[in-house]
């Protein structure tokens, strides 16, 4: 078992900031506290804030919380033991075993299944197998590089059961072999058989270097013509990015990622020198993709096919983009090309000159409303004025939003005024209608509302909890909170962290905002202060109970004059008169 000193030795080895900075562009100091946007859902104003001192991360937007292996768990999709072996990697700490469940058992054996099935598929298309020569033939005919397909592990399947076979050699499960989706079983029932057969593959790592998933490209006529691996607790299409860890060290330094289609782009785009391409999985460009990649880069080129779906696919995932506080410009490859055909007939050096090109989003965005037509009435300007105005004001990047708003009024021959005041209309308008919606702090908040002020105290210095009763709270949920507390003493470094391990659900995301709040100068003499609550609340606890056994039905006024006088002091005291 993982004891509770190896995980203190980690988190005092790692700097959560340090960490956060690795997926989060832009920390800035906030008094002792550092915020920026958070990487867990897209927002415009920075609502996730990091304390340093304490090593605790909170966004009062989403409500997500906690220490250094919350943050990497929830960020890079790990299981508890594998964010251990990740961190303990990191931090320089042996550990010579962590504690699986049986479900993390199974999500390990499922993964080494992945890993399993990427090599088996290698290695067939590698070696002489007359069965692969059909796959072999196709690469060459796309001009994959033997370099191209060795650095993306490209295979083949050749079904049969020939995967299976080698599966139940090495010994694995059925069950982890269906978990990680390389064999089905029938929804009518029957024997389980191979998911991919006939189909050139893909391999899709996440951003570990892991495989997740396959892409399959069908040799023949075979439907669907790409089939990827079904999504599961470690897959999702929305999540993952092709060709982002191949290139992952290129798009660091080079801080653009190129925006591509399909599989093929991205490996062409590799094996011209492009290694900062990446492309969604035959799907939509989702926000997770946009988050994905802010983790990494600050801007990006969208390099979609020219056609018209292109062209409506490059706009989509240009407000996703703009969303998520990305740079971005649009390039698009001329003749009606895609990037992989571009850079196999006209080379390095040309599409070198369309990303030169790239439009801006605004300018790609006008050419596409106006239909390429210099001359627009002022209805048509006023309309394309609103819809891009509607995009722009998507992002929380204020010097963006003001160079994009200037270049509109440019663009479109409308004074910047003019355009500023629509911008300001709008932005307006939709706050109105966001303004019903609570927000998210305040919902993962209200349980502990009635006790929020003692509970920032005690969290600002814990050595004051041991003075408080369990009456002195109103709700359940703070007086679990506080009992956490107290088992923590004596408050030795990483209390915070194993205050939130006590803790489930509810309870651990409202003791997380807690945490982080209450660092923030919440009171300069805390002790001061929870005295008077503490008083107060006392005093109205006694006021209550004094009632109820003065007042009772049938109790004579004149009786029990000591507990009258002491009724009425209580009064005073609730005054403030003291007298």
């Amino acid at each position: 078992m993982l004891t509770q000193d190896v995980r203190e030795e980690i988190r005092q080895k790692l700097d959560l900031a340090a960490l956060a900075g690795e997926y989060i562009p832009r920390l800035e100091r906030a008094g002792s506290r550092l915020k920026g946007l958070c990487p867990f859902h897209a927002e415009k104003t920075p609502s996730f804030f990091i304390h340093p001192e304490r090593q605790m991360y909170h966004c009062f937007g989403c409500g997500e919380g906690g220490d250094v292996f919350d943050f990497i768990m929830k960020i890079e999709n790990l299981s508890f033991p594998e964010a251990i072996e990740r961190l303990a990697a990191k931090a320089g700490v042996t550990i010579t075993r962590a504690l699986m469940t049986g479900r993390d058992r199974e999500r390990q054996a499922a993964k080494e299944s992945l890993a399993f099935a990427a090599r088996f598929y290698h290695e067939f298309l590698l070696g002489k197998e007359p069965a692969a020569e059909t796959a072999r033939k196709y690469l060459e005919s796309r001009r994959v590089s033997v370099e191209m397909i060795k650095r993306f592990s490209l295979g083949y399947a050749p079904g049969g059961g020939r995967l299976l076979k080698a599966l139940a050699a090495k010994g694995t499960a059925s069950e982890a072999a269906l978990r990680a989706g390389v064999v089905v079983k029938p929804p009518a029932g029957g024997a389980v058989r191979e998911y991919f057969f006939n189909r050139v593959i893909f391999p899709i790592r996440d951003a570990k270097g892991e495989v997740a998933g396959f892409g399959g490209r069908v040799l023949g006529d075979g439907e669907p013509k790409y089939l990827n691996s079904a999504d599961s607790s470690f897959f999702s299409k929305r999540r993952v990015l092709y060709g982002l860890w191949e290139g992952l060290k290129v798009l660091r330094n080079a801080k653009t990622a190129l925006l591509m289609e399909g599989y093929l782009d991205v490996i062409a785009a590799h094996q011209a020198g492009f290694e900062n391409a990446v492309a969604p999985l035959g799907t939509a460009f989702s926000p997770e993709h946009a988050q994905l990649l802010k983790r990494y880069v600050s801007s990006v080129v969208i390099v979609f096919d020219s056609d018209e779906a292109g062209t409506r696919a490059s706009l989509r995932a240009a407000d996703i983009l703009v969303e998520a506080g990305l740079s971005l410009k649009i390039a698009q490859v001329p003749l009606g090309k895609d990037p992989d055909e571009f850079l196999k007939t006209r080379g390095a050096e040309s599409f070198r000159e369309v990303l030169a090109s790239a439009q801006d989003f605004v300018e790609f965005k006008i050419g596409v409303l106006s239909k390429g037509r210099a001359a627009l009435s002022p209805e048509e300007k006023s309309a394309i004025s609103r819809e891009i105005i509607a995009s722009i004001n998507r992002s929380p990047d204020e010097v963006l939003k003001d160079e994009w708003t200037r270049r509109l009024s440019q663009r479109l021959s409308v004074s910047e005024a003019a355009v500023r005041r629509e911008a300001g209309r709008a932005a307006r308008g939709a706050s109105a209608q966001a303004s019903p919606a609570a927000p998210a702090v305040a919902v993962a908040a209200s349980p502990l509302d009635p006790d929020r002020s003692i509970l920032l105290f005690i969290l600002q210095e814990p050595t004051l909890a041991e003075g408080l009763r369990p009456a002195d709270f109103t709700t359940e949920k703070s007086r679990r909170l506080w009992e956490e507390l107290l088992k923590l003493k004596p408050y030795e470094s990483g209390w915070p962290a194993r205050l939130l391990g006590a803790l489930a659900g509810e309870d651990r995301q409202a003791a997380s905002a807690l945490i982080v709040a209450s660092t923030q100068g919440f009171a300069r003499r805390p002790e001061e202060e929870l005295f008077k609550i503490l008083r107060r609340r006392r005093a109205q606890a006694r006021v209550r109970e004094l009632e109820s056994l003065l007042f009772a039905p049938g109790r004579s006024r004149a009786a029990d004059p000591r507990l009258q006088e002491e009724y009425h002091q209580a009064l005073r005291d609730l005054k403030g008169t003291g007298k």
